[in-house]
């Protein structure tokens, strides 16, 4: 089976595009390798990190923030345009 990081976009693909689908499949399939070494969370970090990145298991089974909607690895990103304190929020990766 073929590594998600060996993957590439369509030749006819917009080349800026393809560059940065390329990255992507690149940080996944990194990520992806990774996931043995994140045990999964039963709850959300007291205080989350901006750039911090999580395993979370079932929402259904465990108390996560409102925002995590499903399982999987989810990163903790500052909310544009900056505000005074920041404000984040959750995405899934």
């Amino acid at each position: 089976m073929a590594s998600i990081s060996q993957e590439s976009p369509p030749e006819s693909t917009d080349p800026t595009l393809s560059e940065f689908l390329t990255r992507r499949f690149i940080d996944i399939g990194n990520a992806i390798k990774q996931s043995y070494k994140h045990a999964e969370r039963k709850e959300n970090p007291y205080k989350p990190t901006f750039g911090d990145f999580h395993y979370f298991g079932d929402p259904a089974i465990h108390n996560y923030d409102v925002a995590i909607t499903s399982h999987g690895f989810w990163g903790y990103v500052e909310i544009l345009p900056a505000t005074d304190p920041k404000t984040g929020e959750w995405v899934k990766l």
